[in-house]
Order: structure tokens, then C-alpha cells, then sequence
């Protein structure tokens, strides 16, 4: 039975994901902070096949990101699809590291869990890394401003913010490769569409105003490009970034590698606490 571990599973993109993996013969282990929700997931999968499994896991705090990894590898389990699903926007504040929120959970929390849970990807026969960024990035065609990183969000919909995690989730996808390469393991990052959800609740409503004029699509057509790059994506295309289940190009800033080794040496460095 192939294992994935997904972040951000009880809702949305990420608890479809869970289930279609789970009626294709996954076990599917969730991370997140227990609820109602993580409850009726967990019971779901397992009237489905019996695969599923939980970790604690708070991605505002790197110390349990930790925690989880750990005890991901005490566990034993295998890891065929890593899948850094979870994700924040429009929510102002600061992580319990001191960086902006956006930041240290969509970007720095998912950088770190792969990080602590390398070996474990490396010693799969095919595992993969499947990242969900955004066309958002695009909001932030400059790049990355290390000086808004640290200390809480400044603007007041939290959006410029959340477009930068989104261009580091790309950036990172983009490393990752580089560092993959050689073994059999791959990775990918996506653009689901703009979702249906209340994500964006704690935003402005005027900004949430603004969201409603926008295409929306339903849970289970944004996952389907998460699917894809779980189950058809091809080994060669690692490192590309997909929107609509086809591989596209996000902005020029997103494809450098000199910005996505500046963020890969920052990130460690942010997260070993140097």
C-alpha cells in the first residue's frame, strides 16, 4: 500500500486529495492540529480502505514540524507522495519563530517537514514531493523582500504576503529538483485554481468582495491537478511547476535559480535558528 502524507487534509483540495488517494489503495497519514474535522477524516479513509493514520502538526511552529517528522520516521512508514497541501491567506500575525505568517507556514513549515523528512524520500524506489503554490506568485513580480519575512504582516489584507509564500513555494519546487536529481525521487508544484472555500475569511470583506468576481472552481476539479502530479506527472518533468493538470510557466522572477538558492540558503538558515 503506497503512503502519502498530506498537510492541510481535513478541508478543501487537500481532503479530496485524501479521499481519491485513499479509494485508489493509499494509506494516507494527515498532519494538522486535531478537530471535529481530523476525526471525520480519519473515520472516512478508514471505512475506504483502513489506511489512515494521524500527526499532530502545527505549521506555525517549526518545533512541531519537528515533532511530526520525527515521529513519521519512528513510525516507519514509507513516503511515496509528500503532498504540502496546507496553506494560509488574508490571516495577519506573526509564527512562534518571529517570522510573517504567510510565510513561515505556507513556505518555511512545508521547507522544513521535507527537510526533516529527506531520508525517508530518498530511500522510497519513486517518491514525490507535490507542492501547492499559486498563480498568486504573480502578485509578486519583483521577488522576494527578505525584509517583510520577519516580524508580522504589514499590509492590511495579508495578500502581497501571501503572494510572496506562493513565490517561494515555486522557488523551492525548483531547488528541490536540483537536489533530487540522482535519485529516484521527484518533485512538482501547482496552481489549483482559485477555490470555492473560505479561505480567505479572515481577510477585509471588501477584499473577500473583490475574490467573488474571480472563476471559481470546486474542490474536486482543483484537486485534480495535485492528482496529477501525484500519480502522472512524469519523472522528467520534476522540478516544473503545472496549472491545469499541464505544465506552465510561472513568472520569469519564479524560474531563476539564483533567487531559489538565495531563498534554499535563507530558509536554512532561518530554521537551524543561525
Amino acid at each position: 500500500m503506497p503512503t502519502a502524507f498530506i498537510t492541510g487534509a481535513t478541508s478543501g483540495i487537500g481532503r479530496v486529495t485524501a479521499l481519491t488517494l485513499a479509494q485508489q489503495g493509499w494509506q494516507i497519514v494527515a498532519g494538522g492540529r486535531p478537530s471535529a474535522a481530523s476525526e471525520a477524516l480519519l473515520t472516512e479513509i478508514n471505512s475506504i480502505n483502513g489506511g489512515a493514520a494521524w500527526l499532530d502538526l502545527d505549521l506555525s511552529d517549526l518545533r512541531s514540524v519537528e515533532a511530526a517528522a520525527a515521529a513519521y520516521r519512528a513510525q516507519g512508514w514509507s513516503l511515496d507522495a509528500l503532498i504540502l497541501n496546507a496553506g494560509v491567506g488574508g490571516y495577519r500575525g506573526v509564527t512562534a519563530q518571529g517570522f510573517e505568517w504567510a510565510f513561515g507556514v505556507n513556505h518555511l513549515a512545508h521547507f522544513w517537514l521535507t527537510m526533516e523528512l529527506m531520508s525517508v524520500i530518498k530511500a522510497q524506489p519513486a517518491a514525490r514531493v507535490v507542492t501547492v503554490a499559486s498563480r498568486a506568485h504573480r502578485m509578486a513580480p519583483l521577488g522576494m523582500d527578505y525584509t517583510r519575512v520577519l516580524g508580522p504582516t504589514r499590509s492590511r489584507t495579508g495578500a502581497y504576503e501571501y503572494a510572496m509564500s506562493k513565490l517561494a513555494n515555486i522557488l523551492f519546487n525548483q531547488a528541490l529538483a536540483r537536489r533530487l536529481a540522482g535519485s529516484p525521487a521527484v518533485c512538482f508544484a501547482l496552481h489549483p485554481g482559485v477555490i470555492a472555500s473560505g479561505f480567505w475569511r479572515h481577510a477585509p470583506g471588501w477584499f473577500q468582495g473583490m475574490l467573488g468576481w474571480l472563476p471559481l472552481k470546486t474542490s474536486e476539479e482543483g484537486a485534480r491537478t495535485t492528482l496529477h502530479c501525484v500519480l502522472q506527472a512524469k519523472p522528467a518533468e520534476s522540478g516544473y511547476y503545472f496549472s491545469d493538470c499541464r505544465v506552465t510557466q510561472p513568472l520569469p522572477v519564479a524560474r531563476s535559480v539564483e533567487a531559489a538558492e538565495t531563498l534554499w540558503a535563507k530558509s536554512l538558515e532561518f530554521c537551524k535558528g543561525e
